[in-house]
C-alpha cells in the first residue's frame, strides 16, 4: 500500500515546479527555466511541463526533445529531425492554420543545422502564435559542459531571440552558469524529492508494497506496454532483488544483523536455484555485509567458501573478487600475513581471468602489505609485478594502480639502505 505521507511529500515538490513553469509562461522576458529532476521522474515532469502548452495564458507552441547528449553523439540533429515530426503531428487537421516547412537544413555542423531548424520553426509558426518554447531534456547527459556551451549559444543567437528554453536534468549543475549569466531572465527549480521520500518509497519495494492495486485484481493487459507477469523464475529474481535491495537499506541504517540476515536469504534462494553465477555474487554481498556488521571471522568463512565455488566452476573474477574481500577481511583482524596471501591468490585469479584491473591492483596490495611487514625482496617482487602487468595493458584504471605502484618502487630505490631493504630483516620475517 502506498504511504499516504510519502504522496504528500512527493507532491509537495511539485508544488515549486507547477509554480515555476506558470511564472515561466506567464512571463516573455525570462529566457530560460532550469529543472533539476530525479531521474526515474524525469519523463513524467516533462509531461507536465509540456502541457502547459495549452494554458489560457500561453501563445508559443511547446517543443519536448528527450534526445541524449553524449561525447559521441550529442544528438542536435536527431533534436532537430524529432522537431520537424512535432510540426507536421502539428500540422495534421490544422493545414490552413499552420505552415509547411520548407526542406531540412543540411550541413557539417549539427547544432548551426539544429539553430536553422528552430529558425524554420519560427516563421512557420501556428496562426496568432508568438514565440517558440524549445524543452531539452535529456534522458542522458554526458559531458555537460558542452551541452551548456551549445545551449548557451543557441540562446545568444540573434535570430533565435523569440525562442525561449526550458532545460530538464539531473545533474543540478548542467546549467548553473547559464542562469547566473542570465540574471533575472533565468530561472532554477529543483523538482527532486526529499531523502525521506525517496527512503520511504525504497522501504515500500524492498517490502514489496508496489502500489494501491486491490488484492486479487490484475489490471488489464496494454498493447503498448510489455506483459510484467513473471513466470516462476522471474518470481525468484524478484524475490532475490527485493532482498538485496532490502539487505542493502538496512545496512544504510546501521542495521547489520538485519542486513545479512536478508543478504543470505537472497543467497540461498539463488543457490537453491541453481544459478552459480548469482549465488557466488550474492555470497561476496554477504561477506561484505558481515565485514561491515563487524563480524569478519564470519565474512572470512563467507570469502573462502565464494572462492571455492568460484574455483569449482571455473569462475577465476569472482576467485580474485573474493580475494580482495578475504584480504580485507584478515587485515582487520590484524592478520595481515594472512591478508598478503589472499591478495597474492587474487593476483593469480585475476590473471587468469584476463581481468587487467584487478590483477595490477591485487599485486600492488601484496607489495604494500609486504612492505608493511618489512619484507623487501618480496614487496619488489609483486610492486615489480604490478607494473609489469600495467604496462602490458590497455586499460586506464590498471595503468593508473601501477603507475602507484612504479612510484613505490622508484622510492624504495632512492632509498637502499632503508631497513626494510635489509636481507637480515626480510629472514627474520620469514
Amino acid at each position: 500500500m502506498v504511504d499516504p505521507a510519502a504522496v504528500a511529500s512527493r507532491n509537495a515538490s511539485l508544488e515549486p515546479l507547477l509554480a515555476a513553469v506558470s511564472a515561466f509562461v506567464r512571463d516573455p522576458s525570462c529566457r530560460l527555466l532550469h529543472v533539476i529532476v530525479d531521474p526515474e521522474l524525469r519523463a513524467s515532469i516533462v509531461g507536465l511541463i509540456v502541457a502547459h502548452e495549452h494554458r489560457p495564458d500561453n501563445a508559443a507552441p511547446f517543443v519536448a526533445l528527450e534526445q541524449a547528449h553524449t561525447v559521441e553523439c550529442p544528438g542536435w540533429r536527431a533534436r532537430a529531425a524529432f522537431a520537424r515530426q512535432v510540426h507536421l503531428a502539428r500540422r495534421q487537421g490544422a493545414e490552413d492554420s499552420v505552415p509547411a516547412l520548407p526542406e531540412a537544413p543540411d550541413g557539417d555542423d549539427e547544432q548551426v543545422a539544429f539553430a536553422q531548424q528552430l529558425q524554420q520553426l519560427l516563421h512557420a509558426s501556428p496562426r496568432g502564435a508568438e514565440g517558440l518554447v524549445v524543452v531539452l531534456a535529456p534522458p542522458e547527459l554526458v559531458a555537460p559542459a558542452r551541452f551548456r556551451e551549445a545551449v548557451d549559444r543557441l540562446m545568444r543567437a540573434p535570430t533565435l531571440a523569440p525562442v525561449r528554453w526550458i532545460v530538464v536534468a539531473v545533474d543540478e549543475g548542467a546549467m548553473v552558469p547559464c542562469v547566473v549569466g542570465l540574471g533575472p531572465r533565468a530561472r532554477q527549480v529543483d523538482a527532486r524529492a526529499s531523502t525521506g521520500t525517496r527512503d520511504a518509497e525504497l522501504d515500500a519495494l524492498a517490502a514489496g508494497r508496489v502500489g494501491a492495486r486491490p488484492r486479487g485484481v490484475t489490471r488489464p493487459a496494454r498493447r503498448d506496454v510489455p506483459s510484467r507477469v513473471a513466470d516462476p523464475d522471474g518470481e525468484q529474481r524478484l524475490e532475490i532483488g527485493r532482498l538485496s535491495l532490502a539487505a542493502t537499506l538496512a545496512s544504510a541504517r546501521g542495521d547489520g544483523a538485519a542486513a545479512v540476515e536478508a543478504q543470505r536469504r537472497a543467497r540461498d534462494l539463488a543457490s537453491a536455484a541453481g544459478w552459480t553465477d548469482d549465488a557466488i555474487v550474492l555470497e561476496l554481498a554477504l561477506g561484505g555485509h558481515l565485514v561491515a556488521a563487524g563480524v569478519p571471522r564470519e565474512a572470512e568463512t563467507v570469502y573462502l567458501r565464494a572462492i571455492e565455488s568460484a574455483h569449482a566452476h571455473d569462475r577465476s573474477e569472482h576467485a580474485a573478487t573474493a580475494g580482495f574481500g578475504l584480504a580485507a577481511a584478515r587485515t582487520i583482524r590484524g592478520e595481515r600475513h594472512a591478508a598478503l596471501v589472499a591478495y597474492a591468490d587474487a593476483a593469480i585469479a585475476a590473471q587468469r581471468s584476463s581481468s587487467d584491473v584487478l590483477a595490477v591492483e591485487a599485486s600492488r596490495l601484496a607489495g604494500v602489505v609486504a612492505l608493511e611487514l618489512r619484507m623487501g625482496p618480496q614487496a619488489i617482487t609483486f610492486l615489480a609485478q604490478a607494473v609489469t602487468l600495467a604496462d602490458a595493458s590497455s586499460d586506464a584504471a590498471a595503468r593508473r594502480s601501477g603507475s602507484l605502484a612504479a612510484r613505490v618502487l622508484a622510492d624504495l630505490s632512492a632509498r637502499r639502505d632503508h631497513p626494510v631493504l635489509s636481507e637480515s630483516d626480510s629472514e627474520e620475517d620469514r
